[in-house]
């Protein structure tokens, strides 16, 4: 046995939610094994002779549009469309901002100039003369294990992106005898040369807007090395240690080459020292995934994960799936954000395409929020650092924005965009939609409730509610009733005209607006009275919240997504704009805004009844509200139909028709969260959605408002055992699924408390 299998026996990656694994080959991109640091990432295809890196790095975008300006509007472009919403105009509104106001003013080309995030390239091992047995992925520390053999010899590989030293590795032990190789497909904006040598392959590719990269692959072996044209061969050799580093050049991302860990070691004891190089790597991964767990009672099912997904898919009672995807879900974040200098995009940090859906791009409409939904209850709040990095990146372009289309000062951020940080308006057809800051300002409030972090606060979220806040004051119009409307306004990406050329529908304060521009209010005002800062401002942006427009609700108990009944154009909508109230805010819960709550029940019921949720994401969504709704039976059923129904057999979330999209997993595993545990109206609801078949489990590490840090076991249905680590604030309210409330204090109770 190995120095790392013995550092690793008998650790908790042998339960079944802690890894996936298979005994068949990867056949298709999508059933690959991810890894990554957030830096550099793979999709590491296990084949029956051969491993195959797809590899990628989080700032490799094609480049060809960094310089894109931000345009201005048409003069009076905005009091034209205001008048026309006014007089009830919509489809002439609609098509008249389209044309004037922000990506496609003055400019008649409608492509968008967003760029596309680029894969690197495949990097190949083909092994000689063995056969894939068995592949599998730890979740709990980031590790693939490769096992092959034939008749007369074996070998077990492990491959992994390190989350310290931001590299790639592998390590190969037994029978090694093949070759390795670096390739990508042919684009005709690149340019690409090969360097190799006895122990190593360099491949640079360069696109024609000077954007560059290198990827250089260092080879240590025991093996004979010989050079064969854009190939290294190794022959006989009793292991095999690759590293990979992958640099960007000629950009904003300039990066300095590291130096390679292992370039000191001879090769006597390189073999160990790579080992221990592994060993660091599973205890700084593992310490972010050992936060949080969670354990269903049920049967045990040792099959393999594509086996056991077929299984469950086709009703078996595996209630640790959920437990499962969860954990997968977690890993997918910490793989995309650990080292990141970016934020997770709409493929996490995995693409091996060279045009890729929606170029992979970020959308701040749905996808990129959900992304990050986990990260705060789920214990990984240091993942959200470089979401905030990316959004203070656009600080300049989004004033700029703000200023150029609509005249006001703060900031606009776009509905998309990309790496570079530019606040342009891509999205022609959407690009009308306010609401991109608001939205996320949501985050930077969440990560202040749940840590507590003032510094945070005084220096970073409150300049951000600040600068979006000021920009509500000078864009809201103030109407002859004193209402403080949102004009022009859409529910993304909603439509209620039938015109067939155009995709959106202006109205006057839809619903959704309404809701972020509410909650961005509150979060500004609550921060400056924290900080005991401008008293003046906000005592002015209290009266402007009190005037906002009504939550209204139609005729048919629906909560009304625009300012009128219209009839949608598809009502089985994917987006749930207008239910943002409900999750991922909590602006209308049982308690608060109790109208609306059940208005929204009745929308949510509607969009499903018309064949809505057909997105993995979409359905993660649906997941949450019903979880929100204490709704466990449909939760379920919504929950289960996720993976069922938009899963690879590797459980990546897939979009129609088979598109990787990482939001369905992340926003599926908040749903499971939200079932479990919920922060609403300054208590901690327990158990407010938990299904029939999960009537006895624990979870554990799981975070609340507050900072507390909350773990339970439930049986039957209902709490026994509860502890809890107390946050930056002294006093909790628990609320339980039988109506019951416990307040607590760090001072007057010991932990764990038990229920009869």
């Amino acid at each position: 046995m190995d120095n790392y299998s013995r550092k690793i026996t008998n650790r908790e990656i042998s339960l079944d939610e802690n890894k996936i694994w298979y005994k068949t080959a990867s056949e298709l991109w999508d059933q690959g094994l991810p890894i990554g640091n957030g830096r550099i990432a793979a999709m590491v295809l296990n084949q029956y002779s051969e491993d195959v890196l797809t590899l990628n790095h989080e700032g490799l975008w094609v480049g060809s549009n960094v310089s894109r300006e931000i345009y201005s509007s048409a003069d009076n472009a905005l009091e034209k469309v205001r008048g026309m919403l006014s007089d009830g105009e919509y489809e002439k509104a609609t098509l008249y901002a389209t044309d004037n106001l922000g990506r496609n003013a003055g400019d008649t080309n409608k492509i968008s100039r967003t760029d596309s995030y680029q894969p690197v390239g495949n990097l190949h091992i083909k092994l000689n003369d063995l056969t894939l047995s068995k592949r599998e992925l730890s979740l709990e520390n980031g590790i693939v294990t490769v096992k092959r053999e034939s008749d007369r010899c074996e070998c077990t590989g492990r491959i992994f992106a390190h989350c310290i030293d931001e590299k790639i590795y592998g390590i190969w032990k037994g029978a090694i005898s093949g070759e390795i190789f670096i390739e990508r497909a042919f684009a005709e904006n690149a340019s690409e040369s090969v360097n190799v040598s006895d122990g190593c392959i360099c491949y640079s590719v360069k696109f024609k807007d000077k954007t560059a990269f290198e990827v250089s692959v260092k080879i240590h072996t025991d093996g004979a090395i010989t050079k064969k044209s854009n190939k290294i061969n190794i022959e006989n050799g009793k292991y095999l240690i690759i590293v990979v580093d992958v640099q960007l050049l000629n950009n904003k991302y300039i990066e300095k080459n590291a130096p390679f860990t292992l370039e000191s070691y001879d090769k006597d004891n390189i073999a160990d020292k790579a080992e221990s190089t592994m060993i660091q790597h599973a205890e700084h991964f593992s310490s972010y995934m050992k936060r949080l767990s969670l354990k269903i009672d049920c049967d045990k099912v040792d099959l393999p994960t594509d086996e056991r997904l077929a299984a469950f898919k086709n009703g078996s009672a595996d209630e640790n799936m959920f437990a499962l995807y969860l954990n997968y879900a977690r890993y997918l974040m910490i793989s995309s954000s650990i080292c990141a200098k970016l934020p997770i995009n709409l493929q996490g940090k995995w693409n091996n395409d060279l045009q890729p859906a929606w170029n992979s791009d970020y959308h701040f409409d749905i996808n990129l929020q959900m992304a990050y939904w986990i990260a705060e209850n789920g214990n990984l709040s240091e993942m959200t650092s470089s979401l905030f990095d990316y959004i203070d990146s656009f600080n300049d372009s989004a004033r700029k924005a703000a200023k150029r289309i609509y005249g006001c000062n703060g900031i606009l951020l776009p509905l998309s965009s990309d790496a570079r940080g530019i606040a342009s308006m891509d999205s022609y057809g959407w690009d009308i939609w306010i609401g991109a800051a608001p939205w996320i300002a949501q985050h930077f409030y969440k990560h202040y409730e749940y840590t507590g972090d003032t510094k945070f606060l005084k220096e970073r979220a409150y300049p951000y509610f600040d600068a979006v806040v000021e920009f509500y004051e000078d864009y809201l119009v103030c109407d002859k009733d004193g209402v403080y409307q949102i004009t022009p306004s859409i529910s993304p990406e909603n439509s209620f005209l039938e015109n067939k050329d155009i995709h959106i529908s202006l109205c006057i304060s839809s619903a959704m607006d309404v809701q972020l521009a509410y909650d961005c209010f509150t979060y500004a005002i609550k921060a400056a009275e924290i900080l005991k800062i401008d008293s003046d401002k906000t005592e002015r942006r209290k009266q402007i919240r009190e005037n906002l427009p009504d939550f209204k609700i139609g005729s048919d108990g629906r909560l009304l997504e625009w300012n009128k009944e219209f009839k949608e154009k598809e009502p089985g909508h994917r987006h749930l704009s207008h239910l943002y109230g409900v999750f991922p805010s909590n602006l209308f819960t049982p308690e608060r805004n109790t109208e609306q709550f059940s208005a929204a029940q009745k929308s949510l019921d509607f969009r499903l009844k018309h064949l809505g949720g057909h997105t993995g994401w979409s359905r993660a969504w649906c997941a949450c509200l019903y979880a929100r709704f204490g709704r466990a039976s449909e939760f379920y059923k919504h929950i289960r139909y996720l993976i069922d129904n938009f899963s690879t057999s590797s459980l990546l979330d897939l979009h129609p028709p088979r598109i990787f999209q990482i939001d369905g997993n992340l926003g599926g595993a908040e749903a499971i969260l939200q079932a479990l545990l919920q922060c609403n109206d300054g208590k901690i609801y327990l158990l407010p959605a938990l299904p029939e078949n999960w009537q006895d489990g624990e979870i554990n590490g799981i975070k609340t408002v507050g900072g507390h840090t909350i773990s339970f076991k439930w049986t039957k249905g209902k709490v026994r055992e509860l502890n809890i680590e107390y946050g930056f604030e002294d006093e909790v309210i628990f609320k339980f699924n039988d109506g019951f409330e416990l307040k607590t204090k760090k001072t007057d109770r010991s932990v764990p408390i038990y229920f009869e």
